[in-house]
């Protein structure tokens, strides 16, 4: 796979959005938001944690047990249950524990580190404008992979 997907297109809510997106694009505002806020703060407001050599150990808020086998990995910026092998980063945290998708989760997660994201309304700026754009690019994206995950054929074109 590039880093550029060519003209891809798929449905976000109703509406078919034909974008070009590199990879460095979409990562950049998922590690902006990574990098204002402090992974272990967060899952720690949710799961008491304590320190366990460099990661954090705590009960897993997925399923129940009585012995911890939860782990925040703050210098990797990720967590792993070795009790229910569930994993992933700040943002999985979210959306697994509240509920959420992916787009709910990094607009909550955007307003907590303070990086404006258009909602519906005109940008207040320039560098605002830029961040709205690249938070739908990012939207985009992990829907194609969403649909490619699932097994659903992307950019098919009906016969």
């Amino acid at each position: 796979m590039s880093a550029s997907f060519a003209e891809t297109s798929s449905a976000t809510r109703g509406a078919v959005i034909p974008q070009r997106i590199t990879a460095t694009e979409a990562s950049s505002i998922i590690e902006r938001i990574k990098q204002k806020l402090d992974i272990v703060e967060e899952i720690g407001a949710v799961v008491s944690l304590k320190k366990s050599g460099k990661a954090f150990k705590g009960l897993c808020p997925f399923h129940g047990e009585r012995t911890p086998s939860f782990y925040v990995f703050p210098d990797k910026q990720d967590w792993h249950c070795f009790g229910c092998g569930e994993r992933g980063d700040i943002i999985t945290f979210v959306q697994k524990q509240q509920s959420l998708d992916f787009r709910e989760a990094l607009e909550l997660l955007a307003e907590r580190a303070g990086i404006p994201l258009e909602r519906g309304g005109h940008p207040e700026s320039a560098e605002d404008h830029g961040t709205a754009a690249l938070f739908s690019r990012v939207v985009e994206l992990d829907s194609f992979n969403s649909d490619r995950r699932n097994g659903v054929e992307v950019g098919a074109k009906d016969s």
